[in-house]
């Protein structure tokens, strides 16, 4: 198992998942609040500190 240090949490409009930021890896988790479990890493670029949500809103 690979851990790395997180940054800010972010939870999703409905409560079913939290987005991690995770610095050292360069990374995004999404976690499932029912398992607790990430269910996607999404690469960001350098050091991700934050992460920000807009209801409604999709890539």
């Amino acid at each position: 198992m690979t851990t790395s240090t997180t940054g800010q949490r972010g939870r999703g409009s409905d409560g079913s998942r939290v987005h991690v930021s995770n610095f050292d890896a360069d990374t995004l988790s999404v976690i499932d609040t029912a398992t607790a479990r990430a269910t996607d890493t999404v690469a960001v670029g350098d050091g991700p500190t934050g992460v920000a949500a807009a209801r409604g809103r999709r890539p």
